[in-house]
């Protein structure tokens, strides 16, 4: 499956990235797309190919891990709390699990000091620096190293993780999050993975259904801010394998998962929390994609994106982003019809309808201006 750009957005305290070159919206921010070892030529999906006149091969490979396996972080650490939130909200929606990786770890704890020791000013906001676009790669600068400056490991995410050690992969992701040091560790996880889910840039690469390897890396500031806490930071690194996952021939996935309530209903931008539907194909077009209240019939303002339409979303996976925030304590029934098409460009088209509830927003007190200091651990309900 082609991979191609991603959008991630570092809003007050969050970032992903996964680069091939610039981009902008998707997930509000500058970015790109997945970084590979051996990184190809962009292509979009081709015109459907004529009836085969043979029985196309089925694919080969390994079959994705459902259980989530025992890692070997510290007990109610927040790197714990990372890697078991991510895994959950996979095994849950049918994603495959991710398996610890310790050079993976090693190489989100240096991305993490390195961010600390050059992002994080003396009066404790972010250096408005880390949202422009390297202009020699393509990345937002929150996620490029640049050679010469304190606890520099390598340029991009592929280039830490085989400074690290790590060679096995086809495919590097990168998200990145913040939180204050006197967050409890369960404010500081929920931080971290809820505003990946909130953010279709960080969502589509914590929830890439060929992930198959995790590292956290976690790094406590020495910056002390007005409050007198201290900025930190968490980081997941993800690898794709050079040999593809096999799902099922009729495998998709949905975000939030079907049956679920959510705790937050916006993105970071004033508009809506995404839908999104995650397939092993490439995604030819939306036909159609609705999100309806369903205690008032209404149906919820919004628009579908996908990579025909958006570069910053990967081609795997359609997005509905509402204008405007969700009603809380709302159940939501959605649909969608969308047209993939697999590796040999046959076409097929995919419906899919499910449900799930918004609860009080945990986050709605929450200032998200970009490059001000992280607001108060208080204002987040525990």
């Amino acid at each position: 499956m082609t991979i191609k750009r991603a959008c991630w957005a570092w809003g007050t305290l969050l970032v992903v990235a996964a680069g091939l070159a610039g981009c902008g919206g998707g997930g509000g921010g500058g970015g790109g797309g997945p970084t590979t070892a051996a990184t190809s030529s962009p292509s979009t999906p081709s015109t459907p190919a004529s009836s085969p006149s043979t029985t196309p091969t089925a694919p080969t490979g390994p079959s994705p891990t459902t259980t989530i396996a025992t890692a070997s972080y510290a007990a109610s650490s927040v790197e714990a709390g990372v890697y078991s939130g991510i895994n959950q909200i996979r095994q849950a929606g049918k994603w495959g699990t991710l398996t610890q990786d310790a050079l993976l770890d090693k190489a989100g704890r240096n991305m993490a000091n390195y961010t600390i020791a050059n992002y994080v000013r003396a009066d404790g906001t972010f250096d408005p620096a880390m949202y422009n676009t390297d202009a020699a790669t393509g990345w937002l600068m929150g996620h490029v190293q640049t050679v010469g400056k304190p606890l520099f490991t390598g340029v991009l995410p592929a280039d830490r993780f085989k400074a690290a050690g790590q060679t096995d992969f086809q495919v590097a992701l990168e998200n990145g999050g913040f939180y204050f040091s006197n967050f409890s560790t369960a404010a500081a996880i929920d931080w971290c993975v809820d505003g990946w889910m909130r953010s279709i840039g960080h969502r589509q690469a914590a929830l890439h259904p060929q992930a198959n390897f995790i590292g956290v890396g976690v790094s406590v500031g020495q910056v002390k801010v007005p409050s007198g806490d201290t900025a930190s930071t968490c980081y997941l690194e993800l690898t794709l394998p050079k040999t593809s996952l096999v799902y099922d021939s009729a495998w998709s996935a949905v975000f939030p998962v079907d049956g679920s309530t959510v705790n937050y209903v916006s993105d970071f931008y004033g508009k809506g929390l995404a839908l999104s539907i995650s397939f092993d194909k490439s995604v030819a077009s939306v036909t159609s994609f609705v999100l309806t209240n369903r205690a008032t019939g209404a149906a919820v303002v919004g628009a579908p994106l996908y990579y025909g339409v958006d570069r910053t979303v990967y081609t795997n996976i359609a997005f509905f982003q509402p204008t405007s925030p969700l009603p809380e304590n709302t159940t939501f029934d959605a649909s969608a019809i969308v047209v993939v098409q697999d590796s040999t460009g046959k076409q097929s088209t995919v419906e899919k309808k499910w449900a799930f509830a918004t609860s009080t927003d945990k986050y709605k007190s929450i200032a998200t201006t970009k490059g001000t200091a992280i607001p108060k651990p208080s204002r987040i309900s525990q």
